[in-house]
């Protein structure tokens, strides 16, 4: 029988972490809805790519905090192997953040021309501060997950957004250009990772232990880094992928659909990343439900996404001129049609947590992987923009996740599933 106090506890951290979400997503809502009013749709375009581009690599990123997540578990203060789980961690940590801040950094001259054109040196210097910034932000995030350091947590997700809207709030106050914006989007990550390990050290040093070495937590990072990656070129990083596949087009639909792609999907899409743990855990834990939740869960997503997808269509174009301007027009079928894009890509995600509960990971990485091959495959299609945008919205999840429903399906005529077919929780817990 599990334990009250601790089913408690992990009700109120799934609460604690969604006001944060929450939090953080209103503040991204606010940056760039600022952002393109201000600026104008031609300069909001480049912005958006820089702002895909960054968390893109974040979203990448975000693999170091799974596995970090996966390997921590809690130790009394002061033991031994406590001591030198925590060093894996922290030099783990700090390497990574010097590699990553390097590669990123040395190779802008190779990617910049490609994916932001014109920019300035101080644009890739931003993305390599940002993207080193949240190296360290993960480790310390997975740590803090592996110790069930709850408000912690939501303090570093919420904190980060807010320091964000308030830095690029100052610098479109103050008139800065493209250089201040990309700026004021990537000091937030070590700005926000200083504010709080100053409160919470003293209560996560010597708490914790990993269950591998330096090799092998390299290693799992490296597989989960794959799979993290292509879930960020289909979120995050979708606007760094039409900019690169963009070049000629006209700057103000453009524009507009980087914008509404950006505000629409991420209602869906957010929440459900936000869970991925706690779904992970509840498939696991299904008892002969799993079809059932499974069935729920998408099902769920998906009928939420097409009512959303209509009140889009009636009333999306109208409100999107209201709040940013005439310059920003869109079609109500085409807002209509991204919204239920952002739909699928939610029920991708929901999917992925249930093939992962079957501790099933290289299932898992081909539904992202193929899911991202097949948006970038749409993307480069001789077509209209927005057609070719569409079918990339939408054919890229679906196959996703059409691989992992089709595992799931096979695997439960095969054999039944059952608790008994469940690895434990080492192999099922990214």
């Amino acid at each position: 029988m599990s334990d009250p106090r601790a089913a408690a506890g992990r009700f109120s951290g799934v609460r604690l972490i969604l006001l944060a979400t929450v939090i953080a997503g209103i503040s991204g809502y606010v940056t760039l809805g600022l952002v393109a009013g201000v600026i104008g749709p031609e300069r909001y375009v480049a912005f958006s790519v820089f702002w895909g581009t960054l968390y893109l690599l974040v979203g990448t990123l975000s693999g170091i905090q799974q596995e970090v997540s996966r390997a921590t578990s809690p130790h009394e203060e002061g033991s031994a192997r406590a001591e030198a789980g925590a060093h894996v961690a922290r030099n783990f940590g700090i390497v990574a953040t010097v590699l990553v801040g390097a590669v990123v950094g040395f190779s802008a001259p190779l990617w910049m021309p490609v994916v932001l054109p014109g920019s300035s040196p101080i644009v890739a210097i931003a993305i390599a501060v940002g993207a080193a910034g949240y190296t360290v932000v993960a480790t310390l995030c997975g740590t803090l997950y592996g110790l069930n350091r709850w408000a912690a947590l939501a303090w570093l997700i919420g904190l980060d957004g807010v320091l964000r809207l308030l830095a690029v709030g100052l610098a479109l106050l103050s008139g800065g250009g493209d250089d201040a914006l990309a700026a004021a989007t990537a000091l937030p990550f070590p700005i926000t990772l200083i504010v709080v390990w100053l409160v919470i050290r003293r209560g996560v040093i010597g708490r914790s232990r990993l269950d591998v070495g330096y090799k092998a937590l390299s290693w799992n990072v490296a597989r989960t880094l794959l799979a993290a990656a292509s879930m960020a070129a289909l979120i995050s990083g979708f606007p760094t992928l039409m900019g690169a596949t963009s070049a000629g087009e006209d700057p103000a639909q453009l524009a507009t659909l980087l914008l509404v792609i950006t505000l629409t999907r991420a209602p869906l899409v957010i929440p459900v990343l936000a869970l991925q743990s706690f779904l992970i855990v509840k498939f696991k834990d299904r008892g002969g439900n799993f079809w059932r939740v499974f069935f729920t869960a998408i099902g769920g997503i998906l009928a939420v996404a097409v009512v959303a997808a209509l009140l889009a269509a009636a009333i999306g174009p109208w409100l999107v001129q209201l709040v940013f301007g005439s310059a920003y027009a869109v079609d109500g079928v085409v807002l209509g049609v991204i919204v239920v894009s952002g739909g699928v890509t939610a029920a991708l995600c929901a999917s992925g947590p249930a093939v992962l509960a079957l501790g099933k990971h290289g299932v898992y990485t081909a539904g992202w992987v193929l899911a991202a091959l097949t948006t970038i495959a749409a993307l480069m299609l001789p077509l209209d923009l927005v057609l070719r945008t569409e079918l990339a919205l939408l054919l890229g999840p679906t196959v996703g996740l059409l691989v992992h429903t089709v595992y799931l399906v096979t695997a439960g005529r095969s054999r039944s599933v059952s608790a008994e077919s469940v690895p434990d929780s080492d192999g099922a817990r990214p």
